[in-house]
């Protein structure tokens, strides 16, 4: 029995500090501001599970690799899961704070499976998705209208898809 508590104890110190390579692993950037104040460069931002900007990265779920120009983004933008590094959301923001999207949009499960795909327009969902479970198996598929569902879906999960019935 007492070797295996040393044998679980040393797991657990092994799992801690290979978690806290992981999240080292996060890319620093200059986050740099201009003379008017406003975020220039690529910058690296944290974030909690509720999508909520954090200055301690340690209290960060996830981290969004991200390129400004005068205070806007520019370019693709990635969202990153701090616990091993794999690819959470890509896809291009017209502005941040709030997240308004455009354009071609993915999202990834933890495991890196693709979760959904589809197109953003001023920040709502539009035309069509495709949304995947945790296997990569589709469970539903269909047509947003500004933001709203459309038409005819094949629908396996109703909870697992944006923008309800």
């Amino acid at each position: 029995m007492r070797a295996s508590i040393r044998v679980r104890l040393i797991f657990s110190v092994v799992l801690l500090a290979l978690a806290s390579a992981v999240r080292a692993q996060a890319p620093n950037a200059p986050n740099a501001i201009d003379t008017q104040g406003l975020r220039v460069g690529r910058w690296t931002e944290y974030f909690d599970s509720l999508h909520t900007e954090v200055a301690d990265r340690m209290a960060a779920r996830y981290y969004r690799v991200i390129t400004y120009l005068a205070g806007i983004p520019i370019g693709m933008t990635t969202d990153y899961y701090l616990s091993n590094g794999a690819v959470r959301w890509t896809g291009q923001l017209r502005s941040v704070r709030p997240d308004v999207a455009i354009g071609a949009v993915a999202t990834f499960y933890e495991n890196g499976v693709e979760s959904s795909f589809g197109w953003m327009e001023n920040g709502l969902l539009e035309g069509p998705w495709t949304f995947q479970d945790e296997e990569g198996a589709i469970i539903a598929e269909g047509n947003y209208a500004t933001g709203l569902r459309e038409g005819t879906w094949m629908v396996q999960s109703e909870e697992q898809v944006a923008g309800g019935k």
